[in-house]
């Protein structure tokens, strides 16, 4: 997950969108790894035992995922920057195809969780 903070930071840095591009990062980097996590109980729920969370469940989680990522990476951000900022480039290519291939996936992903909840119905 550190790789993937650097990595979203660098993209938030070249977009330019934001004087502190680690701020969206972190945010971004949370919301995907809470669609992860639904999707973990997704198919904890097809295939060992029927789980159902509602919409505050749903907030708790990633309200949890955010102050775990707050103190995993946000507050250690200076010390992750430095430890990656001397990647090769053929490295920091293929972290961002890996960066994008996870936010796809993350996206591909989304229409099972919406429908595992019931909003298709």
């Amino acid at each position: 997950m550190k790789y993937l903070y650097y990595k979203q930071y660098q993209f938030h840095k070249w977009v330019g969108t934001d004087s502190q591009p680690e701020i969206p990062s972190f945010i971004f980097l949370s919301i995907i790894q809470a669609f992860y996590l639904n999707e973990l109980l997704f198919l904890i729920n097809c295939f060992v035992i029927p789980i159902e969370l509602g919409i505050l469940e749903n907030i708790g989680l990633f309200t949890a995922t955010v102050f775990i990522n707050h103190f995993y990476l946000y507050r250690k951000r200076d010390k992750i920057f430095s430890h990656y900022i001397r990647e090769s480039k053929s490295r920091s290519i293929i972290g961002f195809m890996f960066l994008f291939l996870f936010i796809a996936c993350s996206l591909a992903l989304m229409p099972f969780l919406i429908h595992f909840y019931g909003f298709w119905k």
